[in-house]
């Protein structure tokens, strides 16, 4: 069973590539906001999360630390994608608990070896 990625992205664009990318080796979702996001995330339980920073209805941190701090989901790992790649952004990611961060724009290749990293290699 391939493992599932919720993506939480507002842009239509980068939600899509961010899908035409994963689903070849993942089963995947998208949201297009924070709350929409996080109900995707607590519906599905999935291995990762693919968060936008900037996010409509929910900050992308806050979503983080709502999902860190609920039991049922301790086992979801985060991947922040965000344009914003300042030093301090970086550390709030860290401190909110998230697995790893990508800088936009990114090659697909990037994205796929990320994901990798924090999920281990796919399965099928």
């Amino acid at each position: 069973m391939p493992k599932r990625i919720v993506v939480v992205e507002d842009d239509p664009l980068i939600s899509e590539l961010v899908k035409e990318i994963l689903a070849p080796l993942y089963e995947v979702h998208v949201a297009m906001d924070g709350d929409s996001g996080l109900e995707a995330i607590r519906r599905v339980v999935p291995d990762l999360a693919v968060v936008d920073i900037k996010l409509p209805r929910m900050h992308g941190f806050e979503l983080c630390q709502v999902v860190r701090g609920d039991a049922r989901l301790k086992g979801v790992r985060i991947l922040i994608v965000s344009a914003k790649s300042y030093l301090s952004d970086i550390k709030t990611a860290a401190e909110v608990g998230v697995n790893g961060y990508l800088v936009k724009p990114f090659e697909p290749k990037d994205l796929r070896e990320k994901v990798r990293e924090i999920l281990g290699a796919p399965v099928g």
